[in-house]
């Protein structure tokens, strides 16, 4: 064993000998945001629209411990097709069991159309509004396992929105 190793064995003993002692590892905006990005493409499915989510864009806000993921929206049905924008807001819970943080009674907001082929186009975003966006499934944001944070030896226990991001508490 190197000199490196030992000391840095030592180290860790040293932060997880004392019960005083916290260890906090921060994931910063831009870390999240890479994260994120590889969940979309985000598929779902309205009646007879298939509607994909992407590239979305986030933002995180300590004060209320809540996400808000600005996105591409695209409906098709057949010909139909509508481009748009929407916001997914909701806030964030850390499920310590399954090791991931998530995204909670999410709601799609302030869609806007960009383009479109349809003329009742406004209608049909109504519908998805009121019919996809408020029924959304919790959202898994992270998942420290497949991230390689989590391990038998360090277990998060908690997870907060600070001003730089992410503070995962070990």
């Amino acid at each position: 064993m190197n000199i490196k190793t030992k000391y840095l064995l030592s180290l860790l003993f040293i932060c997880f000998s004392s019960t005083t002692s916290a260890m906090e590892v921060l994931i910063n905006q831009q870390q999240i945001q890479g994260a994120i990005a590889l969940l979309f493409p985000y598929p779902a499915k309205l009646g007879s629209w298939n509607i994909v989510l992407d590239h979305p864009k986030l933002s995180l806000f300590e004060k209320t411990q809540s996400v808000s993921l600005q996105s591409e929206i695209h409906a098709k049905e057949g010909k139909k097709e509508i481009l748009m924008t929407g916001q997914i807001k909701g806030k964030v819970h850390f499920n310590a069991v399954k090791q991931e943080l998530q995204l909670i009674n999410p709601t799609l907001e302030k869609l806007v159309i960009t383009k479109t082929n349809i003329p009742e186009a406004s209608k049909i975003v109504k519908q998805i509004s009121t019919g996809f966006g408020k029924a959304l499934p919790i959202i898994v944001l992270l998942n420290l396992n497949q991230m390689g944070i989590s391990s038998p030896l360090f277990k998060p226990t908690q997870i907060n929105i600070v001003h730089k991001g992410l503070m995962i508490g070990l």
